[in-house]
This record gives C-alpha cells, structure tokens and sequence, in this order.
C-alpha cells in the first residue's frame, strides 16, 4: 500500500488481521495490530473484537486476556463491550472466577 501512495487506516488493517486470523496466522495477526499501533494508527473497538473473537475461536482464551491486559501500557483503551467475547469463552472453558476478576476490573 505504502509503494502505491496509499496510506493503511484502520480498514485496512482490521481487513488483514482478519485475513490472518481466518488463514490461522495467530502470530501475524497480532504482530499487525501492534504493527498498527506503532505506525500511530488507533486500534477501534472492530479491531479489538476482531483479537479477541479470534483467538478465542482458536481457544487461544489466555492470550486473549493478555493482549486485553496488555493494551493499556500501549495506550489502547478497550471498550467494555470488547470484553464480552472473553467473559463468554473463559465461561464456557468454566473459569468463571477469571471471567468475573475481567468483568470487575472494567
């Protein structure tokens, strides 16, 4: 995108961490959103969704809790509802006692 003069938003990013996530490249995927971040561009709640949920459908629910933890010293600042597909999984993994620690940390 760069060569051709365009530059990548948030779109487009979301786009690619899509694609990763679906062609199971966990790394790349996350490597892009902190990619996105370096380049300045603000993760969206989509963007944080899209983390999330994929992760999760991979049963990836630990890294998923430390990506969420973790954005804040990146200076990424979820929105509650980004938290619902973690709640769900950690629930539904029967670590209902972690899903209640995230929800009252919100």
């Amino acid at each position: 995108m760069k060569e051709k003069g365009c530059s990548p938003d948030v779109v487009s990013f979301n786009t690619l961490i899509r694609g990763f996530f679906r062609e199971r490249k966990f790394e790349d995927a996350i490597a892009m959103a902190y990619e996105m971040i370096e380049l300045g561009c603000q993760l969206s709640s989509v963007t944080c969704e899209i983390l999330v949920d994929g992760l999760c459908t991979e049963g990836k629910v630990a890294e998923a809790c430390e990506l969420l933890i973790g954005f804040p010293s990146k200076r990424v600042l979820p929105e509650e509802y980004d938290y619902f597909g973690l709640v769900e999984a950690l629930c539904s993994l029967g670590n209902s006692h972690r899903a209640l620690d995230v929800v009252t940390d919100l």
